[in-house]
């Protein structure tokens, strides 16, 4: 049994994963997280891998977390499970062959990781879906595409592999244009609470249930720009127009279409979030906003999609 497995046993042996939570938390579930924050620890004091790797892994251990926090872990519990892995890497032999063998099963995998051209990141009600290919030209890098009645948006990183903003792109199917946007995440200091709403996606004059203005960071946009685009072209579509979510696509023609761009800060806020919850914008329009939401996901996962000396 390897040490991971055994970690894993004890983990659940000890309580720290019972009842409903060790139900909704498969084993290896627990397994791969512990797996990875296990070599994350060890790499710290061993210096196994390149910077590549140890950016993918640890995206990969963001990615580990999500998946249990969906499937219904504690906070108490994922600390303890983390915490039991950390020591385990912090006390390993350096020079032990199976830490070696194990370095080189990382190294591999991130290898076969970087080959991707593109990358789905799913959840229950969305998906992230990010693009290595063709790194010079400018085009969506992390996505996040919805559609309802009142609008067309996409939500996510635009431009070179190596160079992109946080944008909101929109079309409106009113005449009528925003002036502005905002983006409203929740504030961890003054709300410990994340907001999980189950409820479908769509464009509202309502600020969304369980959110406020005052328990919210709020960031203005930095810059808007007016486009003509096919604004979703970038989605796979099947030859019946559905996309890989089961979301009908149809046909995709340019139409007029604004583009708002905000600080680069707000994705290392959103990291910290709650995978579940939602990031709300703001369009302000000159009779008053309009609401939408998109789910926060595994957006951090990104920082492995991309060159470490991309910062945040």
């Amino acid at each position: 049994m390897s040490v991971y497995k055994v970690l894993s046993a004890l983990i659940i042996a000890s309580g720290l994963l019972s009842g409903a939570a060790h139900a909704a938390a498969p084993t290896d579930m627990v397994e791969t997280l512990t797996r990875r924050q296990f070599m994350v620890s060890a790499d710290k004091r061993c210096h196994l891998l390149d910077a590549p790797a140890v950016t993918a892994l640890n995206a990969g251990l963001v990615q580990s977390r999500n998946h249990l926090v969906r499937a219904g872990i504690s906070a108490t519990n994922m600390r303890a499970v983390l915490s039991r892995a950390r020591e385990a890497g912090e006390r390993v032999d350096c020079a032990s062959s199976a830490l070696q063998s194990e370095a080189e099963t990382v190294r591999g995998a991130y290898r076969a990781f970087v080959a991707q051209p593109r990358l789905e990141l799913p959840t229950d009600r969305t998906h992230w879906q990010a693009t290595r290919s063709h790194a010079s030209d400018r085009m969506w890098r992390l996505v996040q595409h919805q559609d309802s009645r009142d609008a067309r948006l996409a939500f996510g990183l635009y431009g070179t592999l190596t160079g992109f903003n946080l944008t909101v792109m929109a079309q409106f199917n009113a005449e009528e244009t925003p002036y502005g946007a905002r983006l409203l995440l929740r504030d961890p200091r003054l709300n410990p609470t994340g907001v999980i709403t189950r409820g479908g996606y769509t464009l509202s004059r309502d600020l969304p249930k369980g959110f406020s203005e005052t328990y919210s960071r709020s960031f203005m946009a930095s810059h808007r720009n007016d486009l003509h685009m096919a604004l979703g072209a970038d989605r796979r579509v099947n030859f019946a127009g559905f996309d890989p979510s089961g979301k009908r696509v149809g046909t995709i023609e340019p139409k007029p279409t604004v583009r708002f761009d905000f600080p680069r800060e707000i994705m290392t806020a959103m990291a910290g979030l709650d995978p579940r919850e939602d990031v709300i914008i703001a369009f302000d329009f000159q009779d008053g906003p309009r609401y939408a939401r998109f789910e926060i996901g595994d957006f951090i996962t990104w920082r492995g999609v991309y060159r470490p000396a991309v910062a945040l």
